[in-house]
């Protein structure tokens, strides 16, 4: 189970990468650019760290994840449309995530 998990942190992260490498031009969307850009590199770093069999990896998770829902938050405001189904879709990931690097 531990390879499903960081399996999917790992492509999580790497469409969060993706997504914030897109952004990056456009002046108006630094910043959520920038926020999703670090947590996709953190989450990463989590996914080879689960891996590895790091006991911590749940924590660097915890930190890139809240990056990632942060900068779709802030990007959402800034286009004003706020869609709570991709809010939760993140968030259920997160969960997912967070409870497989802790219990398997």
């Amino acid at each position: 189970m531990r390879y499903v998990v960081s399996a999917v942190a790992i492509v999580y992260a790497v469409l969060s990468l993706y997504a914030a490498a897109t952004q990056l031009k456009n002046p108006a969307r630094r910043i959520s650019s920038t926020l999703m850009l670090a947590g996709g590199l953190i989450l990463l770093l989590a996914g080879i760290l689960e891996l590895s069999a790091w006991g911590p990896a749940w924590l660097v998770t915890v930190i890139g994840s809240l990056l990632i829902c942060q900068a779709a938050l802030i990007n959402g405001k800034a286009n004003g449309r706020t869609r709570l189904e991709h809010h939760a879709v993140r968030f259920l990931i997160t969960v997912f995530l967070i409870l497989g690097m802790l219990f398997w």
